[in-house]
C-alpha cells in the first residue's frame, strides 16, 4: 500500500510539472527557453531539444544503473551525466531554461524509477510472496538502489525549480557549475539525515560539504555576473559599470517603456501574456523606482531582461544609463 500511495504522488507531481512546463516554457519558448546569443533556435526546435533531454537523460541514467559497477562508481557516473547535461543545456538554452530543463530531467528520472522499477518490482515480489516462492534478490537490490537515488535527488530538484526566480543563480557564466553543485549539496544534506536515521550517528562532514558547496554556489552566482562585476558586491556593482553621468529620470523612463513595458504592464502587449511576469509592473514612474533593485538584478548584474530569446534591443549604453541612475540612488527627477 505504501508504494501505491508513493506511486500516485510521483505520477501527479511529474504530470503536473510537465503540464506547467508546457504552458510556460514550451508555449512561450521564445521568452523562457531560447537565448539568441547562444543558439538561434526556433521555438519548436527548443521544445524538441527539451523533450529529447527528458528521454536521453532517463535512458542514460537507466543504462548506468544496470551496469555491474560498484555503487560509488555508479553515483559518480550519474553525477557526471547530470553535469554534462547541465553544461550542454546551459550552452544552448537561456539560464532559466537550462535550470528548468535539468530539473525536469531529474524529475523524469525519479518518476520513471517509480514507474519502471519500483512499482513493477513490488508487484512481482508480492506475487512471489503470495505464491510462497523465493524472492528475487536482484529485484530487491534494484528497488533499493533506485529508491535511494530518488532520495538523494529530491532536494536538487526543488532547488532547480525554485531558483528560476533568482537571476543571479541561473543567469551567470558559471550557471552550469551552480547546477552541478546543487546535486552535491543536496546529496550531502540527504546523506546526513539518512545516516542519522540508520543509527550511524551524525556525519558532520556531510554538513560541512553542504555548507561549503552552498557558499561556492553563492560565490559563483555573483562571480558569474557581468564580467566587470565579477569581484563586486551588488551594492557596489553598479559603481563598476556606471560610466555615464547620472541621467535624467526621463531617459530611464524612456528605456523602461521601450524595452520592458510590453510585458511588465497591467495589460501586457506581448502575445500570450495575460499578466505581467511575477506580477511586476513598470508602467508608471513610481513603479519603476519601487522595482529599482529588480531592474538592477535583471538588466545590469545579469542580462535576463529583456528576455534573451527575443530581439528587444536593449543596448549596452542603455544598461549603463540604468546603472548610472541606480548609482545615484534611483532619483525621481
Amino acid at each position: 500500500p505504501q508504494i501505491g500511495w508513493f506511486r500516485w504522488e510521483a505520477y501527479v507531481v511529474w504530470l503536473s510539472g510537465l503540464a506547467l512546463m508546457a504552458l510556460r516554457y514550451f508555449w512561450q519558448a521564445d521568452l523562457y527557453l531560447i537565448d539568441l546569443r547562444k543558439a538561434a533556435l526556433l521555438p519548436w526546435q527548443a521544445v524538441a531539444l527539451a523533450l529529447a533531454g527528458l528521454v536521453v537523460g532517463w535512458l542514460a541514467y537507466d543504462f548506468i544503473c544496470k551496469r555491474a559497477w560498484d555503487e560509488p562508481v555508479r553515483r559518480a557516473a550519474i553525477f557526471i551525466l547530470l553535469g554534462a547535461l547541465s553544461y550542454v543545456y546551459a550552452d544552448i538554452f537561456s539560464g532559466r531554461g537550462a535550470f528548468i530543463e535539468i530539473g525536469a530531467i531529474t524529475g523524469t528520472i525519479m518518476a520513471a524509477n517509480v514507474a519502471h522499477v519500483l512499482v513493477p518490482n513490488q508487484r512481482r515480489m508480492l506475487a512471489a510472496a503470495r505464491a510462497r516462492e523465493p524472492q528475487d534478490e536482484a529485484r530487491f537490490a534494484a528497488s533499493r538502489q533506485r529508491a535511494l537515488h530518488n532520495n538523494y535527488l529530491g532536494i536538487p530538484v526543488v532547488f532547480l525549480m525554485l531558483s528560476t526566480h533568482y537571476p543571479l543563480a541561473f543567469a551567470g557564466r558559471y550557471n552550469w557549475i551552480v547546477i552541478a553543485l546543487s546535486f552535491v549539496v543536496g546529496a550531502a544534506i540527504r546523506h546526513f539525515f539518512i545516516a542519522r536515521h540508520r543509527g550511524q550517528g551524525a556525519l558532520w562532514w556531510t554538513l560541512a560539504v553542504a555548507i561549503l558547496g552552498a557558499a561556492l554556489m553563492v560565490w559563483l552566482s555573483f562571480a558569474g555576473a557581468e564580467q566587470t562585476l565579477a569581484r563586486a558586491r551588488p551594492t557596489n556593482a553598479i559603481d563598476a559599470i556606471a560610466s555615464v553621468m547620472s541621467p535624467d529620470f526621463g531617459e530611464v523612463e524612456d528605456i523602461v517603456s521601450a524595452r520592458c513595458v510590453a510585458c511588465h504592464a497591467k495589460r501586457p502587449a506581448w502575445a500570450g501574456l495575460a499578466t505581467a511576469p511575477r506580477g511586476m509592473l513598470l508602467d508608471t514612474p513610481a513603479l519603476i523606482r519601487a522595482h529599482a533593485q529588480d531592474i538592477a538584478r535583471a538588466a545590469i548584474w545579469t542580462r535576463v531582461m529583456p528576455p534573451p530569446g527575443v530581439d528587444a534591443g536593449m543596448t549596452d549604453d542603455e544598461r549603463a544609463t540604468l546603472a548610472a541612475w541606480l548609482k545615484a540612488g534611483a532619483p525621481a527627477r
